[in-house]
């Protein structure tokens, strides 16, 4: 098959072999965990005004290539990526994407070839792409992996990841809570039987109060996890249904991706395979089953800052500041544009109750209440622009996987900025809350956390026969009450 098709013949040669009539398809069918530096583009565009989403386009060249573009003069240097590629973004936002501009070859292995830049600006255009197959054998893998061993910061590879995951929706976690390496031929067998592929893994070690954590963001939404006035007592028995008791204080637990493209049954019908194998039922594996649920767990594995989060977070339930987290989780236009500040963190932290709720966005928004309000004035003070105080993961971590709160350390670089007689006493919560140093009332809570464990188990042992089902959440909360 031979066309007069626009290929790069300083990449491909003048006799490359076209498999394939030119199609013109939609431009997030190019995107694949396989190209993350697709999504440093596509961030980049849709963020022109934010000097972070220019940062990070530029280092996932940097990593990529170096700025030396091979047989393209006009690409050599950060200066004339980044302007060649605003110069293209603006010609076809006014004139369109013909097959003129360069047909997309794709690979047998269905990765693009070349013209990355034009797939990320058709995405955010909302333009089709013209693409043809070619006989090569595969693209160029631009992966988590890939990154990974050139150097670049596995904070912003797993932030890439993240939203990736946001456009291409058709991705599933599972958790494996004792781990799966002992299975992973027969996890691989099931998954292949499925059509599904595992693309990226870590494993994490949990504290004892993280187990209790993660279990709770998994379920927060049965009956039986309980609620944030009990301190969700359900999940301590949980935990010990999933992870075994010899390992209790040195859990990991492995998080995996993967695609998916399964209907309700066929999901159902994995999930009982995967599960036999590990013999202990719904206790050896989570997998998410819906966008939002998927959204969530990676919010959390995917962020450095909120798996400190989860595994030093003593939940302590605030009536009054919880109360106003919910006006403004419930006001919000969107997740992305908006931060938690000041010393809301400290709440959510277990640290101290937060008697009012500030934040940040891009965005105007009136809460109209008296103690949620902006911290726009304060924005000097935390020392960064506000567009990275929001969107740079460094500095933020998802509640639980939901909402985007400050992290400690830049609530304490604010404290300190600003130093009224308040601050300074947080600037040595917050030091001490990091250093794990042990104040006594440290000491206190971890007694109380234990007195609490042991109530609960002699209810769990001889409730059965003494108390009421129906009574036993009653008891539970009145009693966490007594102790904290």
């Amino acid at each position: 098959m031979s066309h007069n098709i626009l290929l790069n013949t300083k990449k491909f040669g003048d006799n490359v072999q076209i498999l394939s009539e030119i199609e013109e398809v939609d431009a997030s069918s190019l995107i694949s965990y396989d190209r993350l530096d697709i999504m440093a583009k596509i961030l980049f565009l849709q963020n022109q005004d934010k000097p972070f989403f220019q940062k990070l386009y530029l280092d996932s060249i940097q990593y990529l290539n170096g700025f030396n573009e091979k047989n393209e003069k006009d690409k050599q240097g950060k200066e004339a990526f980044l302007q060649k590629f605003i110069e293209t973004f603006n010609s076809i936002k006014e004139k369109g994407f013909t097959i003129q501009e360069g047909v997309i070859p794709i690979g047998k292995d269905g990765l693009i070839l070349d013209g990355a830049h034009r797939v990320a600006i058709c995405y955010v255009l909302g333009l089709k792409v013209p693409v043809v197959k070619i006989d090569n054998e595969g693209g160029f893998k631009y992966n988590a992996s890939y990154y990974k061993v050139t150097g670049f910061n596995t904070i912003f590879i797993e932030y890439l990841l993240l939203e990736f995951i946001k456009i291409q929706k058709d991705v599933l976690t599972a958790l494996f809570w004792s781990g799966n390496e002992k299975k992973q031929k027969q996890i691989e067998k099931i998954y292949q039987k499925y059509g599904i592929i595992s693309f990226y893994q870590k494993n994490i070690t949990f504290s004892e109060e993280g187990q209790k954590n993660i279990v709770v963001a998994c379920y927060e939404k049965e009956q039986w996890i309980g609620n944030r006035e009990n301190a969700f007592v359900g999940a301590i028995n949980k935990v010990k249904m999933c992870i075994d008791p010899k390992t209790y204080s040195k859990s990991a637990v492995d998080f995996l991706l993967c695609t998916k493209k399964l209907s309700s049954q066929e999901l159902i019908d994995m999930k009982e395979e995967i599960r036999q194998l590990f013999g202990k039922g719904k206790n050896s594996i989570h997998i998410t089953d819906t966008f939002e649920e998927t959204l969530q767990l990676s919010q959390i594995f995917l962020s450095k800052n909120s798996l400190h989060h989860i595994n030093n977070c003593h939940f302590k339930y605030y009536p009054d500041f919880y109360n106003l987290v919910d006006i403004y989780t419930k006001n919000m236009k969107n997740n992305d544009g908006f931060i938690l500040v000041g010393s809301g963190a400290l709440g959510l932290y277990g640290i101290r109750k937060s008697q009012d709720l500030d934040f940040l966005s891009d965005k105007k928004l009136n809460f109209q209440n008296e103690n949620i309000s902006s911290h726009e004035d304060y924005l000097q003070l935390y020392g960064l622009e506000k567009s990275d105080i929001i969107y740079n993961p460094l500095y933020h971590f998802y509640f639980f996987g939901k909402y985007k709160v400050l992290t400690l350390e830049r609530l304490k670089n604010f404290k300190e900025n600003r130093g009224e007689k308040k601050d300074k006493n947080d600037v040595e919560l917050i030091t001490s809350f990091l250093k794990n140093e042990k104040t006594l009332k440290d000491t206190m809570m971890y007694f109380k956390q234990k007195m609490y464990l042991s109530f609960l188990n002699i209810i769990t042992k001889i409730g059965k026969k003494v108390i009421p089902e129906k009574l036993k959440p009653f008891f539970l909360k009145i009693y966490y009450k007594i102790i904290g």
